[in-house]
Order: C-alpha cells, then structure tokens, then sequence
C-alpha cells in the first residue's frame, strides 16, 4: 500500500505542524487497524520557488525525522518539483 499527503500553504512553520500532525493521526491509525509502517521508505518533498526555508521544523514519521528528497519514486514512476 502507498499514499500521498500534500499539503499547501505560505507559512512554513504552519505547514510543518500540519504535516506532523496528519502524519501522527496516520500512526494512530494504522495502529488502531495492526497495520504496520515503515518509516524508512517514507520522504519529503518539498514544492517552493524559495531559496530561505525560515520556519522550516524537522517532520517525524513513527519517532524517525523524514529526510527532504529532490524526488520521489511513486507506484513506478518519480516525481520531480520544478
């Protein structure tokens, strides 16, 4: 199973709470059903014309930070901002 989260916005310190937020609600949820996650295979993206990522906070995926990737491989194919 995979899945995408994209979340948009200006703010970046806004957007890294959401992001952690939805990202724990989604542990909390596979919990609840015994599915597990692994959290190594899960990366960041980050989408912007800014060259200053003031605000930007660490994402914690299943207590690992997730690392930021230029691109991502998605059910066979990458994804590649810009």
């Amino acid at each position: 199973m995979s899945g995408v989260v994209l979340i948009t916005g200006k703010i970046i310190g806004t957007l890294c709470d959401i992001a952690q937020r939805i990202l724990k609600g989604i542990e909390v949820w596979c919990q609840n059903r015994s599915l597990s996650v692994n959290p190594t295979k899960s990366e960041m993206v980050l989408f912007t014309r800014r060259y200053k990522l003031d605000g930007l906070k660490p994402i914690r995926f299943y207590n690992q930070e997730l690392v930021i990737t230029k691109q991502v491989k998605y059910l066979g194919s990458f994804w590649t901002p810009g």
